[in-house]
């Protein structure tokens, strides 16, 4: 076994400590995700523009609001009051 590596297990606690979770970025107390879906839905709308007006990421838009402006299985939870989880199945 190579020196770094014994070294390294010799030490445990050493590297990243524990992952912590996010919230979720959208929230629909302030009809985030309703702006969205109804923006969404208008072939006029520029999601960049969207996005960035709601401060969130293109990819958390689109894992909430589909392009035609349904709502997906994320977006669902929000509305419902429940919290979207990650694609591993962790609560955010």
């Amino acid at each position: 076994m190579r020196p770094n590596l014994r070294a390294n297990k010799s030490r445990p606690g050493i590297g990243p400590g524990p992952r912590t979770q996010r919230p979720c970025a959208l929230q629909d107390d302030g009809g985030e995700v309703r702006l969205a879906m109804a923006a969404m839905g208008q072939k006029e709308t520029k999601v960049t523009d969207l996005w960035r007006e709601l401060a969130i990421t293109r990819q958390t838009l689109y894992q909430h609001v589909a392009p035609d402006g349904t709502l997906r299985k994320n977006g669902l939870k929000v509305v419902e009051g429940g919290q979207a989880r990650h694609r591993h199945g962790k609560k955010h």
